[in-house]
């Protein structure tokens, strides 16, 4: 790849194609207000490529023009003065990680023509979160750190709920906005699944009241909660996730059915305050349990999902 310095001092590469070109980094570009334009040198910009603007400190907004139609992985990572991006309606796809630690973006418009959201794209921003009517793919943490997610009355596959991201029939809770300041949450009662990260790095939750369909939990899902002193699932739950409850440091209450199948490797590692688990059911019935790839034939297994302390497992009287 070789790169140039355009005539307003960014560089860029020209693609494969050699008519379009992508932009590469900062080059000799003195100005805290970066406006990608729609072409640099006679070449239309296709795409800012993976890191082009990492850690730039001095950057304090950020206008991307129309032409442009992908923002590459960690293109603004670490821009921690970065305060507003606008995104033009042609950008279709933002990848991993692309605004990471941006911690001051508090002023974020995302163009109609984005599809995809890449895991992680705007982890650490606390700007509120606005997805279009054609977003379809979201990935894990794309938003952690918001205080509000809303999403397009036209969105078909996503909606909005008090601020939190739900699939579009509302049965999958996908981002819990970990920005708020409320200490207390109700998971809706049509929610069957809690995603994968859904809660992760919610610090100020201390408790979370389960509804009364939730049935699996998902990997790393209230990973570094480390307020929530409690988890009692509902009787129809029926899998914890990998590292599910993982650096909960504060937690000392598990109560779970006899329904329950599986619970995943490190489900509640670095859990030092969690000393016993408290499950509804017969012996026998727990035996099948998968605690990370083997059955509770014996016990106690705790070793499997608790590396740091060993938990014993309680049984009723009855």
């Amino acid at each position: 790849m070789k790169t140039k310095i355009s005539a307003m001092g960014l560089a860029y590469a020209v693609n494969k194609d050699r008519v379009t070109c992508r932009i590469t980094g900062i080059g000799v570009y003195e100005k805290e207000h970066l406006l990608i334009p729609d072409s640099l040198d006679g070449y239309p910009v296709t795409s800012i490529a993976k890191e082009a603007f990492l850690d730039r400190a001095e950057l304090i907004s950020a206008e991307i023009a129309d032409g442009v139609t992908v923002i590459g992985a960690e293109a603004f990572r670490g821009c921690s003065r970065l305060a507003c991006v606008k995104i033009a309606d042609t950008v279709t796809e933002i990848g991993w990680g692309a605004f990471l630690d941006c911690a001051s973006l508090s002023s974020l418009s995302l163009g109609r023509g984005v599809q995809e959201i890449a895991a992680c794209a705007f982890c650490g921003c606390p700007a509120k979160m606005e997805i279009p009517a054609g977003v379809t793919s979201i990935g894990e943490q794309a938003f952690l750190g918001t205080s509000e997610i809303a999403v397009s009355e036209k969105n078909p596959r996503f909606v909005s709920v008090d601020g939190n991201l739900y699939t579009s029939d509302g049965k999958t809770l996908l981002q819990y906005a970990v920005g708020k300041q409320d200490p207390v949450f109700r998971i809706p009662d049509a929610v069957t699944e809690i995603g994968s990260f859904a809660f992760s790095g919610a610090e100020r939750l201390s408790a979370v009241r389960f509804g009364r369909s939730v049935k699996s939990i998902g990997s790393n899902a209230f990973h570094g909660c480390t307020s929530l002193w409690a988890a009692v699932l509902p009787d129809g739950a029926r899998s914890i996730g990998d590292s599910a409850f993982y650096g909960c440091t504060s937690l000392s209450v598990v109560s779970v059915d006899n329904g329950m199948q599986r619970i995943g490797r490190g489900a509640f590692d670095q859990c030092p305050k969690l000393s016993r688990i408290h499950r509804r059911g017969k012996k026998p019935i727990w035996q099948k349990v998968l605690f990370g790839k083997k059955r509770g034939a014996s016990f106690p297994l705790c070793e499997i999902q608790c590396k740091n302390l060993k938990i014993k497992f309680l049984f009723p009287q009855k």
